[in-house]
């Protein structure tokens, strides 16, 4: 390999090296964000949409608020390599 190619491979690993870590800072932020507005707005669901007859509003509501979190969980989980079996390590 040419000094110049080495040098453009080794530069294109740690540009893709900062944006794993740029990828894996977003998801811990956009999580934490997710979990400190279900804590705030808590108390309103459960005053107001618990309450409420079942209708196909209410359902995506409550399916976009406790399933979004599982799928991000489970992209933090992936992406930290946190549990061994959701990465794609062999």
């Amino acid at each position: 390999m040419e000094p110049d190619a080495t040098s453009e491979l080794i530069r294109e690993f740690v540009t893709a090296g900062v944006h794993v870590f740029a990828s894996r800072c977003l998801t811990v932020a956009g999580f934490a964000l997710l979990i400190h507005d279900h804590i705030i707005t808590l108390d309103s669901e459960i005053n107001f949409v618990w309450p409420a007859k079942r209708s196909a509003v209410k359902v995506l509501f409550l399916v976009n608020r406790y399933v979004v979190p599982i799928f991000i969980a489970f992209d933090f989980a992936f992406l930290t390599g946190w549990v061994p079996w959701l990465t794609d390590k062999l």
